[in-house]
């Protein structure tokens, strides 16, 4: 047991807790999808978090190194790709683009832009069939 590295030991541990190597948390990160039950912060948050765990595995571990921005630059994508509306999508996107806004930052940009986007529909489903009234003075 003296023997034993910390790289080893993350081994065993990755082993034990079934964690997925940097690679497949890389391929992972690449085709995620917000499913139907579950909101676009939910989505942002998974995707900052395998984000996170592959540029930390990548420093820690002797698989291959992967560059931050090249992550970050993937990262970007899936998020834009992964939220399926497009309205949220396209005024999402100048935020992703950003490269130095924290992650609290971007989970406070995209509830803003969801939150005013529901409220938006939720408005035109209320006038939806009544017209304004006007009044000529």
């Amino acid at each position: 047991m003296r023997d034993l590295k910390i790289v080893n030991l993350k081994e065993i541990l990755r082993a034990l807790y079934n964690e997925k190597t940097t690679t497949e948390l890389y391929n992972r990160l690449d085709s995620l999808v917000k499913g139907k039950e579950e909101g676009p912060s939910y989505l942002l948050i998974c995707e900052m978090d395998m984000q996170n765990k592959i540029l930390l595995d990548s420093d820690d571990t002797s698989e291959l190194k992967y560059d931050t921005e090249f992550v970050h630059g993937l990262f970007c994508i899936s998020v834009q790709t992964g939220l399926r509306d497009m309205c949220v999508r396209e005024k999402f996107n100048s935020y992703i683009d950003t490269r130095y806004l924290k992650d609290k930052d971007l989970i406070l940009a995209l509830t803003r832009i969801v939150s005013r986007e529901n409220g938006r529909r939720t408005k035109q489903r209320r006038t939806n069939g009544h017209s304004l009234s006007t009044t000529e003075d």
